[in-house]
């Protein structure tokens, strides 16, 4: 049952009555407290706390009054537009009406002033000297009508005003609806400070609340209690001081604002770790809290959580539904993949740089059983022969100069249970494909520097751009190598394989780059955007989002509907290079008749151009075709 006071006027007591009748609320005992003048707080204080009260519903003006004088909750009744609504039919004159409310009551009357096409005229005052002043006042301007709250009202209605009282009945049962959502809210608080106080007591961490100038223990939870090997009167109301060393004392008594985190310290003669954190409660009062845990501990699961968070740091972003395109191209090939990730086999995905293989090789694994354990993607065009195979297989201890004292796990033993994604596999050495092969075989490896094998439960995904059955004839890939990752073949197709796909693709992405863009240039959508339909795309997906970007970036917005504007736009986001497209250098590529070799040729020669014609850094020139610097130096080497 929850007991609310009603304190106020006599209007108040008759309308707490006809609310009772009513039942308006159940479970709701309300009781009546009448204010006067010469009203004694201190003995209504007490009342109201002996009756049990809850909560208080009240006035300003008794608000401003009898607050003080209590501790119980108060609820203040603010006059309501609706109230003033119910009496526009008993004002005749509102040129000659005043509003008068006692400070701090205010109201805003504009959507009033504005539906009934009135102007409401307020006046406020402090005191009965001020009020009676104001009334001669007002009488002298020639007001006749007066609304205020029921000692207004009164003192009008001897001044011959006529007045009105502008508490209604519906604003005060609102109020009581409010009071009782207050004490809900507050058995809610109490609730949540019982639950803060049972995780408190049964946290792993030791905490200790110390405030006051002295840094007063006021509180110890109970790991406190068993890391320190004490009991609660061994430390409660004594100053912390006596606990820490001095120069820790020092900064805990100085209260200096500043927190220390994660340091080291000894507390009543315990190594502990923790933190030293500076707090002030409501009452402005300065505290101190301190949160630790015994070092031994920490040091004994430190390495064990270090790995389990870095070999769950490794996820997924994509799956398939992010995979956009409905050609029948995409769609056999989603279908392919799907099938494949039900297996424990090897893929090899085949597809040009840009294409999708990553996305491809993510979305496998997500739909695959392995999904909840990590996705490792490696790119090994990346890694230096030097490094890859520590990287991948990890080293013992001492295994080289620079290794960590520790050693190491590698990427693929984190991996464990989950799916390793190899891209650029044609990139490795021959001498590390021969220690990849024993592990795709074996499903086990062996440290750098160590001599005893670990199993390890991963499925490995592998991709390139190139041929490996070429490389493979040309004697740069390990035939037995490539038939355990030619296990099953996903090809993905380029962009421009998949044409009817692009007009998707650039409302998603240009939906993605700026939503308010695309909404703009959305009915001339397909009209400008026919240049960029029509492109051949050698950079694949990864282009045509920089077009999109690009687009969006350099786009004008004050000329969003301009089709031609929009259309050139378009054309210089697609990056031709004129000087190519225009002067049209002939190269001659033999054919041979052997599509594959022709391929293979035709790279070789159009790649001879373009180094001998540039005369900058690599990595620009990676970057004008569309490759990875590795790949790049990999194809050089190879010439």
């Amino acid at each position: 049952m929850i007991k609310i006071g009603v304190m106020g006027s006599l209007y108040f007591k008759y309308y707490v009555e006809d609310i009772q009748r009513a039942q308006t609320f159940e479970d709701v005992e309300l009781v009546s407290y009448l204010t006067t003048d010469e009203m004694n707080y201190t003995a209504m204080a007490k009342k109201v706390e002996t009756e049990h009260c809850q909560a208080l519903v009240m006035g300003a003006g008794d608000y401003m009054r009898f607050s003080a004088y209590t501790k119980i909750p108060c609820y203040i009744v603010q006059p309501d537009l609706l109230d003033f609504l119910t009496l526009h039919n008993k004002i005749h004159d509102y040129e000659k009406m005043a509003v008068v409310f006692h400070h701090p009551e205010d109201m805003n009357f504009s959507i009033l002033e504005a539906s009934l096409n009135v102007r409401y005229q307020k006046f406020y005052y402090n005191d009965v000297v001020q009020l009676d002043e104001l009334l001669r006042q007002l009488k002298q301007d020639g007001f006749t009508t007066i609304i205020g709250n029921n000692f207004c009202k009164t003192r009008a209605q001897q001044a011959n005003f006529t007045s009105h009282y502008y508490y209604g009945q519906e604003t005060i049962t609102k109020a009581i609806s409010n009071a009782i959502q207050v004490i809900r809210n507050l058995r809610q608080e109490e609730l949540h400070n019982n639950e803060i106080h049972s995780i408190l007591e049964n946290n792993i961490s030791g905490v200790i609340s110390a405030s006051g100038p002295m840094a007063t223990i006021n509180y110890i939870n109970k790991t406190a209690l068993n890391i320190l090997r004490l009991q609660w009167e061994d430390l409660y109301q004594k100053p912390l001081s006596e606990f820490v060393a001095p120069e820790l004392a020092k900064h805990v008594l100085n209260n200096s604002g500043v927190p220390l985190t994660e340091i080291q310290f000894n507390l009543c003669g315990v190594d502990v770790i923790g933190n030293i954190v500076p707090f002030e409660l409501q009452d402005q009062k300065k505290s101190i809290c301190l949160l630790f845990e015994n070092t031994s501990r920490i040091l004994k699961y430190e390495t064990m959580i270090q790995q389990e968070v870095k070999r769950k740091s490794f996820s997924t972003h994509y799956t398939f539904h992010d995979i956009i395109g409905t050609s029948s191209v995409v769609k056999e090939g989603i279908a392919r993949a799907k099938n494949f990730a039900q297996s424990k086999s090897t893929i090899l995905i085949n597809a040009e740089t840009g294409a999708g293989k990553e996305v491809f090789a993510q979305s496998i694994h997500d739909y695959s059983p392995r999904k909840q354990y990590p996705f490792v993607a490696i790119n090994c065009g990346s890694i230096p022969d030097a490094l890859i195979e520590s990287e991948l297989f990890g080293y013992e201890s001492g295994a080289f100069t620079g290794a960590n004292a520790k050693g190491k796990r590698g990427l693929i033993e984190l991996a464990n249970h989950g799916t390793v994604f190899l891209d650029d596999i044609d990139s490795i050495s021959l001498n590390f494909q021969a220690k990849l092969l024993r592990v795709i075989q074996e499903r086990e490896i062996i440290h750098v520097g160590g001599s005893s094998t670990i199993p390890v439960d991963v499925r490995f995904i592998v991709a390139t751009n190139r041929d490996l059955r070429k490389m493979v004839a040309d004697g740069e890939f390990r035939n037995d190598l490539y038939y355990r990752l030619n296990v099953l073949r996903l090809h993905i197709p380029p962009l421009r394989e998949r044409k009817e796909d692009i007009p998707a693709l650039y409302e998603y992405y240009l939906q993605h780059f700026s939503t308010r863009i695309y909404k703009q240039i959305q009915p001339y959508f397909q009209q400008v955007f026919q240049p960029a339909f029509t492109h051949a795309y050698p950079g694949n997906i990864r282009e045509l989002i920089s077009v999109a970007e690009r687009f969006v970036t350099l786009a004008d917005t004050k000329r969003l509907t301009d089709k031609e504007y929009l259309k050139r736009q378009v054309t210089a986001c697609l990056d031709i290079d004129e000087q190519y497209t225009q002067s049209g250098e002939h190269l001659n590529i033999p054919v041979y008749g052997n599509y594959n070799t022709d391929l293979q040729n035709a790279e070789q020669v159009v790649l001879e151009y373009y180094f001998k014609k540039h005369d900058g850094s690599m990595t620009s020139l990676a970057k004008q075709l569309g490759v990875s610097r590795a790949t790049l130096y990999n194809k050089l080497r190879k010439l």
